[in-house]
């Protein structure tokens, strides 16, 4: 059958023909762009991995100064160790001499100065201590009612 001889026949024809050229333009037009896109992608991707490179690069550079650091901690932690000790056992005499020193001079307190004494001394004591807290305890007490100041 001929497309020609049919009514529009031409146009059906014409149509298919630019139909076929126009889809052959847009598969070398997707291969040309596929390729400039693959082009484009080639060289964002290398310069992301140098990008990438540079920036581990640095970080393993701090990395390597930070390990530095630490290992120069590590071997100064032993050293000061010693010297607090070394401190903390001078002052730990220093203390035991400030404590005996304080132990010869200080007053015998109330029990030992009631010891060896008559029992009518004793009771004295423990009054005068008693009264002594009550004063203090009566400077502690507040007032139930307020007082008017005219």
């Amino acid at each position: 059958m001929d497309t020609n001889k049919l009514p529009g026949g031409k146009f059906v024809t014409l149509a298919v023909n630019r139909l076929s050229e126009a889809q052959g333009k847009f598969k070398g037009f997707l291969d040309k762009n596929t390729a400039i896109a693959k082009k484009y992608a080639n060289r964002g991707q290398a310069e992301f991995k140098t990008r990438l490179n540079d920036d581990l690069g640095k970080f393993q550079k701090m990395i390597e100064k930070e390990r530095r650091d630490l290992e120069a901690l590590q071997r100064q932690i032993p050293k000061e160790m010693n010297k607090l000790s070394k401190f903390l056992v001078k002052q730990t005499k220093e203390v035991r001499k400030v404590l005996k020193t304080l132990s010869k001079k200080a007053p015998m307190t109330a029990a030992k100065a009631t010891r060896g004494k008559s029992k009518v001394s004793r009771v004295s004591a423990t009054r005068a201590k008693v009264s002594k807290g009550a004063k203090s305890a009566s400077k502690k007490r507040t007032p139930t009612t307020q007082l008017s100041s005219n």
